[in-house]
């Protein structure tokens, strides 16, 4: 889900699929990289662990998430 940081910035906090609810913590790993608000995201139909997010700061970027999930912020390198 879309994560606003501050102001204009975005990140995305990835919820696990594992059946069940969770509340949302300061805490939790996010994806980070954008300067622009998310517009879309979208996890690749083929791979469980590879998403795409597209910003207004007019960027796509690909991520690759760790099969046992986000346990730290991932950031562009």
């Amino acid at each position: 889900m879309p994560w606003r940081i501050n102001g204009n910035h975005s990140a995305v906090a990835v919820v696990p699929d594992n059946g069940s609810y969770k509340k949302f913590s300061i805490n939790d790993p996010l994806i980070t990289g954008h300067n622009g608000k998310i517009q879309d995201m979208q996890f690749s139909p083929f791979l469980d662990n590879v998403l795409a997010t597209a910003s207004t700061d007019q960027s796509i970027k690909i991520w690759v998430i760790p099969k046992e999930g986000l346990v730290e912020d991932m950031a562009e390198e």
